[in-house]
């Protein structure tokens, strides 16, 4: 339904050495991952069991390995570009000293309160 049959398979390229290469382009086009559009030109015999596995397998690598490597920020750093420094310095600093109650501090910080120590190391 997502990558009709007539439209795919006027788009595959067949002439192209390494098939991989429309992948982007129709993925793109098709609105869906390279993995369906791998899947889709399995399907219709455009390519081999042994070349879509390769590339599954492949695919599930380099996953593995972006996971692996944690990029992206903490909930803390993000945490800290929504609000501003100087109020969740003196929100968090007054919780801890007890003058404003932890479950309001955090509601205003839009957290949960055991969190708010763990800000407060950030900051």
């Amino acid at each position: 339904m997502l990558v009709p049959e007539a439209e795919f398979k006027s788009s595959w390229d067949n002439k192209l050495a390494d098939w991989h290469e429309q992948l982007p382009s129709l993925a793109a086009h098709f609105y869906v991952s390279q993995w369906v559009i791998a899947r889709r030109a399995l399907t219709f015999n455009f390519i081999t069991k042994k070349a879509y596995q390769e590339f599954i397998d492949a695919e599930n690598k380099a996953f593995q390995a972006r996971q692996k490597q944690g990029n992206g920020p903490t909930y803390y750093v993000t945490k800290k570009s929504q609000v501003s420094q100087n109020f969740a310095k003196a929100l968090v600093n007054d919780a801890l000293n007890g003058n404003t109650p932890l479950r309001e501090a955090a509601n205003l910080m839009q957290m949960k309160p055991a969190n708010l120590s763990k800000l407060a190391v950030e900051l």
